[in-house]
């Protein structure tokens, strides 16, 4: 599993993002969960997405009053797949931002805010979106 903690200075927002997980890091991920807000049936879907163990899946969470999300990609089938999963959690993640700082999902801002989050992004998880790589 890789880590990172991305902060976004324009809209002082910490995201706790974790890549190709697997069984084995669920508790880790849900004391985070727990840690920036997340109770009752979030986190009970967040544990059985976790636990399941399936690939090409993903969750992210975003707590308004702390200003701090989770967002996780778990292991993939292929590189294709991580990045299709990588894409689909981002766009949950911009969207939660956009809505609580009233961003328009058609104008620029959002665009700059995806932009920075991908260009965090990129060095952490380059060797996941590769197949050569993703086997060495």
């Amino acid at each position: 599993m890789i880590r990172q903690r991305i902060y976004i200075d324009n809209y002082d927002i910490i995201v706790h993002a974790y890549y190709a997980t697997t069984q084995y890091y669920v508790a880790e991920i849900l004391d985070r969960l727990y840690e920036i807000g997340c109770r009752g049936h979030n986190l009970r879907r967040a544990e059985e997405n976790l636990a399941s163990g399936e690939l090409n899946t993903g969750l992210t969470y975003y707590s308004p009053q702390h200003r701090e999300a989770v967002m996780v990609v778990a292991l993939t089938s292929s590189a294709a797949e991580f990045y299709n999963s990588l894409l689909h959690e981002l766009s949950h993640l911009t969207a939660y931002i956009a809505k609580d700082d009233n961003l328009s999902f058609t104008g620029e801002a959002i665009a700059y805010l995806e932009g920075d989050l991908a260009r965090e992004i990129f060095p952490k998880v380059q060797p996941l979106l590769c197949d050569c790589c993703r086997h060495k």
